[in-house]
């Protein structure tokens, strides 16, 4: 067993590969393989965390980006982000970091 075969066994592991699958990559037993590897566990991917996002701002653009096809003046585009954030101030914190990190729920939000 040389340091560069013991380094490909390592990566492999931590790469998720099994015992079995490392051993055949490389050109030994399972039982080497296990012996070399003893404590070094598989790569584990963590579940992706949503994308946080401001809520308010979020809404705000596309409000702006559809001024023109709503045929919105500057006082009804006023009017609408005003109202969305009173609409946005009586949440409670648990409802805002759910828009925060739900795009579907931020789609069908009413405001």
């Amino acid at each position: 067993m040389n340091q560069g075969l013991l380094n490909r066994i390592v990566a492999l592991r931590q790469q998720g590969f099994s015992h079995g699958e490392i051993a055949e990559k490389v050109g030994c037993s399972e039982r080497t393989v296990r012996r070399y590897s003893h404590g070094v566990t598989p790569q584990l991917e963590l579940p992706r965390q949503h994308e946080r996002v401001d809520v308010l701002t979020v809404r705000v653009q596309s409000i702006l980006r559809a001024r023109t096809r709503l045929g919105l003046d500057t006082r009804e585009t006023d009017h609408l982000i005003k109202a969305l954030r009173k609409a946005l101030e009586p949440m409670d914190s648990l409802a805002i970091d759910w828009l925060a990190t739900d795009a579907q729920a931020r789609r069908d939000f009413p405001a």
